[in-house]
């Protein structure tokens, strides 16, 4: 564990709030030193690396994807089923800070073109199974412009999986009847390379933005953040890095307990938990500090000011990764959704941070 001498400084503010049901909270912000230097870590060693990899894994994908297309054998469709999970992981590792890049548009944010199931929670396994059905049967041209064009329900991680794991005509998850899909049909290879280019195109749009361009600005997402200058750009959610990131994670967990997503991710090529510990990992990776660089955690800040809070989220979180271990979904609803309420009370709390008027602090 990290030690420093930082001590606690100056100012607590008390606001007493009246809710819409007519009752009081009070809101304590404490402004505790390390925090700035800790949220600077989190994005520069947590954040943004993930969207690094995410681009990295996405474009291996499209790589062997298009090699398995010009020698369409077993183990290069084996090589590409093995790639699409660790492009799926890459995603999970990313997917609970969904703010900035991930959301460059109010009407159709990025990362639904990736994720469909993340914007409400509903299954589009069959609608991307009658689509490939479609363009099976169908005779025109596949082209770049036609997975561009498509509706976000229709394109991403489900739909690639569902294009690399099953047989198209009847499920069949043998690897031999998948390879002959591919083989007896030369549109499967193409829709195949539809997929996973415009998961590129995606993934290059966020990861660009968070370490180079952000709305053509000529400034990284990342500086952007860190600096205050997004409150310079017109329409842009300028809360602090510190609301972003407790409000982010705290979508993240809500999500996934109230989802049920254990049901629906991944569960064609049967790596629904791996994608689980990945998302809790990362949560853990933005509490504990990365192990490469961090000087500065929120781990250690609630050492020092916060230890209980500090232990019962350990606590929650070793107790999530047994759920995850034994494949328990209620187990593992039961403790995402304690790490959902340690998100909004001991993390927040703890650290001092002031996430805004809208923020919940019920379960």
């Amino acid at each position: 564990m990290l030690k420093h001498t930082s001590k606690l400084i100056a100012t607590v503010t008390t606001a007493t709030l009246l809710s819409s049901c007519g009752s009081e909270s009070s809101t304590r912000t404490i402004e505790y030193s390390g925090l700035n230097q800790a949220l600077s870590q989190v994005i520069t060693l947590v954040v943004e690396p993930a969207a690094t990899n995410f681009l990295n894994q996405t474009r291996q994908l499209d790589s062997l994807s298009n090699a398995f297309c010009s020698t369409t054998t077993e183990p290069n469709l084996l090589a590409v089923q093995n790639q699409w999970k660790a492009t799926a992981k890459s995603w999970y590792e990313l997917l609970p800070y969904n703010f900035g890049p991930m959301i460059n548009d109010e009407v159709l944010p990025e990362y639904i073109f990736i994720d469909s199931l993340r914007l409400r929670g509903t299954n589009y396994t069959q609608t991307v199974r009658n689509d490939i059905d479609s363009m099976l049967a169908a005779s025109n041209a596949l082209t770049d412009t036609t997975f561009r064009n498509k509706n976000f329900q229709f394109v991403g991680l489900l739909a690639t999986e569902l294009a690399v794991f099953e047989r198209a005509s009847d499920h069949d998850k043998e690897i031999g009847n998948i390879l002959s899909d591919f083989t007896t049909q030369s549109r499967k290879c193409q829709i195949l390379q539809g997929y996973t280019g415009q998961l590129v195109a995606r993934a290059e749009n966020i990861s660009n933005g968070w370490s180079s361009n952000y709305q053509n600005t000529g400034s990284s997402y990342r500086n952007l953040l860190l600096s205050g200058g997004l409150s310079q750009i017109a329409g842009e959610d300028s809360s602090s890095t510190s609301a972003k990131l407790i409000t982010s994670t705290n979508e993240y967990m809500d999500y996934v307990h109230k989802r049920t997503i254990v049901n629906d991710v991944a569960v064609v090529s049967g790596y629904t938990w791996n994608l689980m510990l990945a998302g809790l990992e990362s949560f853990e990776r933005m509490v504990e500090g990365s192990a490469a660089g961090t000087t500065e955690s929120f781990a250690n800040i609630l050492e020092k000011n916060a230890a209980n809070d500090l232990t019962v989220i350990r606590n929650n979180i070793a107790t999530t990764k047994t759920a995850i271990s034994e494949q328990n979904a209620t187990n593992f609803y039961a403790a995402t959704l304690a790490l959902d309420g340690n998100i909004k009370r001991e993390l927040k709390d703890g650290l001092g941070i002031d996430v805004g008027l809208n923020f919940s602090d019920g379960d």
